[in-house]
């Protein structure tokens, strides 16, 4: 997969072998791309102000729902609708491969009913429930949601963020904004190896002049001129 952005020269290709970077030099230039990339990301149409395809081959791929952004990772929730409703199709899509679970749990949900019939058969009315209930109705009634530690180091989150996109299929590329402002050079590298443990590609979207190319980076790095120097650790 590789994602072109029509004002450069360079395209940036996902490979196995690298985690890739774009460090921009220019602010006016890095907070434009940012926002284009985020509005893409969460599909919204209006204000973009740069040009970006992402392409499998030559064909381009639906930007929206191949990619994650993720710029306030410190306070990032990992109970939002998208995350929450993929949780679900989950556990729900277990149950409908593996028939003696969805059985045992339709029984369970009859033994209740059985047992509400007997503590309602001393009134004198007639009553009516539903004779089946949706794993996914029972989950919405549980409140089930990932458990979230407030003592997590930013790397832990991050590596979370990566396992649920990876469990779940939410996205082929995650994108975070200025990362390296938070992460040791050590972390990073850690980041960088889990992402490729778990088929995430990551593309650290970076502010600043140009810093020292870390294990497993590839480096798309613009300038002040617009020059742009492809940069990696061999």
């Amino acid at each position: 997969m590789k994602m072109r952005i029509l004002s450069f020269e360079t395209e940036i290709s996902f490979c196995d072998d690298y985690v890739e970077v774009l460090q921009i030099e220019e602010q006016k230039l890095f907070g434009s791309l940012v926002n284009s990339i985020y509005r893409l990301s969460n599909g919204i149409e209006e204000g973009i102000a740069e040009q970006i395809v992402l392409l499998e081959g030559e064909k381009i791929i639906n930007f929206s729902k191949e990619t994650m952004f993720v710029m306030d990772f410190m306070n990032f929730d990992f109970n939002q609708r998208k995350i929450q409703n993929e949780l679900y199709r989950y556990v729900d899509g277990v149950y409908a491969l593996e028939f003696e679970k969805l059985d045992a749990f339709q029984t369970v949900f009859y033994n209740v009913c059985l047992d509400v019939s007997d503590i309602l058969v001393e009134l004198p009315f007639e009553f009516e429930w539903k004779e089946q209930v949706e794993v996914l109705d029972y989950l919405k009634m549980i409140g089930l949601r990932i458990k979230q530690h407030g003592e997590q180091t930013i790397l832990e989150r991050l590596l979370l963020i990566i396992d649920i996109i990876h469990y779940f299929k939410m996205a082929k590329i995650l994108f975070l904004v200025n990362v390296k402002s938070f992460l040791s050079n050590a972390e990073l590298v850690e980041l960088y190896k889990y992402s490729k443990y778990k088929k995430v590609d990551l593309l650290l979207l970076e502010n600043g002049p140009e810093k020292e190319v870390l294990e497993y980076e590839r480096v798309l790095f613009v300038d002040r001129d617009f020059d742009e120097f492809l940069l990696y650790n061999k």
